[in-house]
């Protein structure tokens, strides 16, 4: 009996060690992990599939979740970290874009991952202008981000000769130069290119017409027309890119209803997805001379649609709301049937909304219980906002932060809906009120910064980039977006100039061709009385053209600063006429206001 004991405790004692040693074992464990993160992300790209890629509802898996949880298992696997910054691209280009410039620097990444990232910042940048005005100031801001994005991963390229040369960096280069506003020397650039393939490429001839429509000169324009329709008259991919750039012609030269079903039977033989129908619908409703015709093509687009499921009424009522067919799609979406689904009903309250019927919105606010009680607070606040009851809505959002306060999924959701509503004062209202929590203290600094970066106080504007700061130590370049703020402070001491100083030399070694450093060294260098290491930092550049700005196209603050270092080194009219090409362009209010006082007497000596 004793003997057996003895076995017993042996043999537990060795499953324990077994266990213990398995679990700790990197060679035994990294397969495992492995397995996992590759089922997280066959689950991932499933929710992609399905247009699940963000949960409202905090416990439900979608492909965000489950990139995020691949990612944690297998970090330097190099398909798992491109599926993740592509999910969040779709969510959030901004947030996309940095996990991209991460990506780029793991030891696995490709010139095709550089050229990725710098057609992502210029997709990114070219998006189409919202109606209202804040939002417009606020998409400014953000292509200004995505185009220093792009310029500054092409200057990176464009030292490295194994890159230089390549026809994928010099088409990528030719469509940046084109945003930049400068078409002249990227047409230059794709007719070399087109000449050299000598029609053998289709995806240079694509570009060739991207920029010859923005050039919008009408010999280039036919010429692209000709050339797309030559593309879309074939099989396949290149086919189906050809006919989505005719939306980009129908822009600076609007097609005809005959043109348009022509593009529409050319697609029918590729088969399209439904987005890309659309597209064309679009087009067609658009050149629709009376209602007559604006019917017979809403009728058209209902037809590929079962409008009995609820995922096919979702998206031909999207496409009625974006088409700006408000009344139709009342008819198509009654109150009766919205009812029987919350996304449903969310879209048939943003109709009201838009056709300014907020008292209707809250009577059917009250009618119907399909929306979770924080769905009924954001749209409740929404209809008081507009109706500019704003005592009532600090009442509703007050009762709406505390209904998602414990729920990040749907803090995210709500703030993204008000920011699409176009009520941002709401926005920041709550991104204020959930600031003070540890939890949301970044998602609000970003926030805040997104959304009212162009009209803050300075102090504020420090504050949350401090924030910021603090959460990536190591993130060179936003420390020293935080020290380009500090120097804009009116009254810092003498010791604090210096220091400074020392701090954006320090960052300029590390990026001695980066725009933002360079300016932010020439700030701290104007603020410590040596304007000509001022001007000499600015102007020379160690790299090539591609990475000196041209200056009157520039964040305007930046080229007031250059304005302020020319006039200083006695270059006066150089200075006045920079001031005055940005006379009329805005930065930021901080910005505008910080530098009248530093430097009050503008362009002069």
């Amino acid at each position: 009996m004793r003997n057996n004991s003895v076995l017993y405790y042996f043999i537990a004692t060795c499953m324990v060690a077994f266990c213990v040693a398995f679990f700790k074992s990197d060679d035994l464990m990294l397969p495992l992990r492995n397995w996992q993160a590759m089922k997280f992300l066959d689950q991932s790209k499933g929710y992609q599939a399905i247009g699940k890629l963000k949960s409202t509802q905090g416990q439900d898996e979608d492909a965000i979740k489950t990139a995020e949880k691949a990612y944690l298992l297998a970090p330097a696997n190099m398909t798992i970290a491109r599926n993740l910054a592509k999910v969040y691209y779709k969510v959030d280009p901004i947030k996309g874009l940095d996990h991209w410039e991460n990506i780029i620097k793991m030891p696995g990444a490709t010139l095709g991952d550089r050229i990725h990232l710098v057609n992502l910042a210029l997709k990114g940048a070219t998006r189409p202008n919202e109606r209202s005005q804040n939002q417009k100031i606020r998409l400014n801001s953000e292509r200004k981000y995505f185009l220093e994005v792009a310029r500054r991963q092409l200057a990176l390229l464009s030292k490295d000769h194994r890159f230089r040369e390549r026809r994928e960096f010099q088409m990528t280069k030719a469509e940046y130069l084109a945003e930049v506003g400068n078409p002249e020397t990227a047409l230059a650039e794709i007719q070399k290119l087109r000449a050299k393939e000598d029609g053998k490429d289709p995806l240079i001839d694509l570009i060739f017409c991207r920029i010859a429509i923005r050039f919008n000169r009408p010999e280039l324009v036919e010429e692209a027309k000709s050339l797309l329709r030559k593309l879309a008259e074939g099989d396949g991919q290149t086919a189906i890119e050809a006919i989505r750039h005719f939306s980009l012609v129908h822009l600076v030269r609007p097609l005809a209803q005959e043109e348009i079903v022509e593009l529409q039977v050319l697609l029918e033989k590729n088969n399209p997805s439904v987005v890309d129908r659309l597209r064309l619908l679009s087009l067609e409703l658009d050149v629709a001379k009376d209602s007559d015709e604006r019917n017979r093509v809403i009728s058209k687009c209902a037809s590929i649609f079962d409008l009995s499921v609820d995922s096919d009424l979702v998206v031909y009522s999207n496409w009625l709301g974006k088409m700006g067919q408000m009344e139709v799609l009342l008819e198509v979406l009654p109150l009766s049937r919205a009812s029987r689904s919350e996304d449903l009903f969310k879209i048939r309250l943003a109709a009201l909304a838009n056709l300014g019927r907020f008292e209707a919105l809250e009577i059917e606010l009250e009618q119907s219980n399909v929306l979770q009680a924080y769905w009924r607070y954001a749209f409740g606040a929404r209809a008081l906002s507009a109706s500019r009851k704003f005592t009532e809505v600090k009442i509703k959002l007050n009762k709406l932060v505390d209904a998602i306060y414990d729920d990040n999924r749907k803090v995210i959701a709500v703030c993204k809906w008000f920011a699409e509503s176009a009520d941002e004062p709401s926005l920041c209202y709550i991104l204020e009120k959930l600031s003070n929590d540890s939890r949301y203290e970044i998602f609000c600094a970003e926030g805040l910064l997104r959304h009212r970066g162009a009209t803050a106080k300075l102090a504020d504007i420090q504050k949350w980039i401090s924030i910021l700061a603090l959460d990536k130590p190591v993130d060179l370049k936003l420390q020293n977006v935080r020290l380009y703020w500090a120097l804009l402070s009116q009254n810092p001491t003498k010791a604090e100039l210096k220091e400074w100083l020392n701090l954006s030399n320090q960052h300029l070694a590390h990026a001695p061709n980066d725009l933002q450093f360079r300016i932010t060294a020439g700030l701290a260098l104007l603020r410590n009385d040596l304007p000509i290491e001022a001007l000499s930092i600015l102007e020379n550049a160690p790299g090539k053209a591609i990475s000196r700005p041209p200056w009157k196209l520039t964040r305007p603050a930046w080229t007031k600063i250059y304005a302020v270092a020319l006039a200083r080194n006695q270059r006066t009219e150089e200075s006045i006429d920079l001031a005055n090409a940005v006379a009329k362009r805005s930065s930021s209010r901080a910005e505008t206001i910080a530098l009248s006082a530093i430097f009050p007497s503008g362009h002069k000596q």
